[in-house]
């Protein structure tokens, strides 16, 4: 039986209210490795943590619930699903010291874990809730949105509420999806510091008897183009009536765009959707009490992507959209394919971006998807060949910074430098504006590879190059008093820098270390260590290259 959903745009974290509705609740934590992205100067999941504990501080003694975290034990793992807590009455403080000891590591399989822990409470036979906090989309194989189809058919009373912790709104479909499909509601949510007013705004409409409904009214176009922003007007003899103006298909019981009604009834903007035809828009109140309604028609719409018939491998490709609305991601799919290989963000108000190119050639498709995933418009395009190289000498003396130029579409990205057959690069350098590139050869003689790749971490091109033997040496006195100052001398094939470290003999911890210059034809006088003993001084970057070393005995 279908129930109304509410999708909330509230702050971090609504959850205490939430859990009254249900005898058996499961929290769903996400323990993913993004969880230690920050907010404000703290990691997600130290936030996460500490509103969990709040949450729990407020609930009965005889609280039956239970735990079940994600992606916390290993990395690119989508079955890293776990039962922390079964389901059980309430032990605070077991509860406090097991959230405390979730470390993200791995994946996002959300839609597996709010499986795992429906099945968990039993939910084809009792009345069950989950409380699902992510930060991020589903990244492993299944669909949110089907799953909590799924779920709300097979269910006795099964709800699932989901909250977003720091996920941009172009993201958030599948979240959202979940919890309308379930009858639960989606939460938005920035930061910690919005949790009270969260809490007190979610607590005062779960508890609130349905109010009795003023006279209301909706004020907008009879017709509007597909894919645009509609303003719409609630009005009421009454103040204070919260809600959400949702959009239906004529007809149908589910709707298709949503947008909150503040209680001053300011005008709003609803999204509509790409798909033309007859519409009812209905004013509805927290409590799911329809306020007023009216109709409109979505009319067709001139959407399209202008840009080139082909375009030069790994360039930048100007795009101008062209729609009643902009917004959304224009993402490049090989011919054919369903995995997309780049993407660009386009902000509202702008008609004009830039989309990175990959590398390879070959018939390609440009998709411009609004921010609700539906496709607006696609084009056709073929990226051709482009002059993509690496200008490099053949050969070039060990330790040297030899002249180096990469020529492409796009100057960017890095140079990086790898032993011959070897997959592990050993340094790499920033591509200039200009192209050229400051890349300082390897200490040891061999045979290696020059490759370039862009910002978009595509491999451009690559180039041999052989490092051969350049006398690289230091020189000092064989023997000086603990504590005594000693010129050492510096031979190489050009000025190298780096650093000069006193290491005791046979150990791998220096005592001391002195910078050397960028121009040491003078050499460096540096101060002895004041324990006397056999020492190496060794001429090394700060990666811990050894470019030379020399032996010196340090005398009382």
């Amino acid at each position: 039986m279908h129930r109304a959903k509410l999708l909330l745009a509230l702050p971090f974290l609504t959850l205490s209210p939430l859990t009254h509705a249900a005898d058996n609740t499961m929290l769903v934590l996400d323990g993913s490795g993004s969880m230690w992205g920050q907010i404000q100067g703290k990691t997600k999941i130290e936030i996460a943590r500490d509103a969990l504990k709040n949450l729990i501080k407020d609930w009965p003694a005889d609280k039956q619930v239970g735990l079940v975290a994600y992606g916390h034990r290993k990395k690119g793992d989508c079955n890293d699903i776990e039962t922390l807590l079964p389901l059980g009455t309430l032990d605070k403080a077991k509860m406090t010291s097991t959230v405390d000891g979730i470390n993200p590591k791995g994946k996002t399989p959300l839609s597996a874990a709010v499986k795992h822990a429906a099945e968990a409470l039993k939910y084809t036979e009792d009345k069950a809730t989950v409380i699902l906090i992510s930060d991020g989309i589903e990244t492993c194989d299944m669909n949110p949105c089907e799953l909590g189809t799924a779920l709300e058919k097979s269910g006795v009373d099964f709800t699932a509420h989901v909250i977003g912790f720091d996920v941009q709104t172009d993201q958030q479909t599948g979240l959202r999806c979940l919890a309308k499909n379930t009858g639960g509601v989606f939460i938005a949510a920035n930061n910690a510091e919005e949790l009270n007013e969260a809490l007190k705004q979610a607590t005062d409409e779960a508890e609130a008897e349905p109010p009795v409904l003023p006279e209301a009214s909706l004020a907008a176009a009879d017709e509007a183009p597909k894919a645009s922003l509609l303003s719409v007007t609630p009005n009421a003899d009454k103040a204070g009536f919260r809600g959400f103006i949702n959009l239906y298909p004529q007809g149908e019981e589910g709707y298709v765009a949503s947008v909150q009604v503040g209680k001053t009834y300011a005008p709003v903007n609803l999204q509509l959707p790409n798909q033309v035809g007859a519409y009812t828009l209905k004013w509805e109140s927290m409590h799911q009490q329809v306020l007023a309604e009216k109709a409109l028609q979505i009319v067709e719409a001139e959407i399209a992507i202008n840009a080139p018939e082909t375009a030069e491998r790994a360039s930048m490709l100007p795009l101008t959209l062209q729609a009643p609305l902009l917004g959304g991601n224009v993402y490049i799919y090989p011919k054919g394919e369903t995995e997309y290989v780049s993407s660009v963000r386009v902000p509202d108000g702008v008609n004009q971006v830039e989309l990175r190119l990959p590398a390879q050639t070959g018939d390609y498709v440009l998709k411009w998807e609004s921010v609700n995933q539906e496709l607006l418009a696609e084009k056709a395009l073929q990226i051709v060949e482009a002059v993509v190289a690496i200008k490099a000498p053949t050969s070039a003396k060990r330790a040297t910074l030899p002249a180096l130029q990469v020529q492409g579409p796009v100057l960017d990205g890095y140079l990086y430098i790898y032993p011959k057959d070897s997959a592990d690069y050993l340094t790499y350098a920033r591509v200039k504006d200009t192209g050229d590139v400051e890349l300082r050869l390897p200490v040891k003689t061999g045979d290696y590879v020059l490759k370039w790749y862009n910002a978009g971490e595509e491999l451009l091109a690559e180039q041999a190059i052989v490092v051969e033997d350049a006398p690289i040496a230091l020189k000092t006195v064989a023997s000086a008093p603990k504590g005594s100052d000693v010129t050492v001398q510096f031979e190489a094939p050009e000025d190298l820098g780096a650093y000069v470290y006193t290491y005791p003999k046979g150990s791998d911890e220096y005592s001391d270390e002195y910078r050397v210059g960028d121009h040491f034809s003078d050499g460096l006088v540096m101060t002895l260590p004041e324990q006397a003993g056999e020492y190496v001084l060794k001429w090394q970057t700060m990666e811990g290259e050894v470019y030379a070393e020399i032996g010196i005995s340090i005398t009382e």
